[in-house]
């Protein structure tokens, strides 16, 4: 993942390493003055939302995520070419 990030002109700036995170990202990364907290997920975990790319209707998957306050945010996905 790492090695990806960097050879894609990412910087890394936080990076979580042994047991399970408490956060909710386990990587922290910069690029083009935008910065990017992301939550790795690795086999079973991801297997819906590759199902749902495999969809030829469908060019975004993504996430509704509601917070206790009430406000929702939107995580998406788009395909593109590694």
């Amino acid at each position: 993942m790492v090695k990806f990030l960097k050879e894609k002109g990412f910087k890394i700036i936080y990076l979580h390493k042994g047991k399970k995170s408490t956060k909710p990202y386990d990587v922290i990364a910069e690029k083009n003055g935008k910065t990017y907290f992301l939550d790795v997920k690795a086999s079973s975990q991801v297997k819906n939302l590759l199902k749902n790319f495999k969809n030829p209707r469908a060019d975004v998957v993504g996430f509704a995520i509601v917070v206790e306050t009430g406000e929702v945010y939107l995580a998406t996905y788009e395909k593109a070419k590694a």
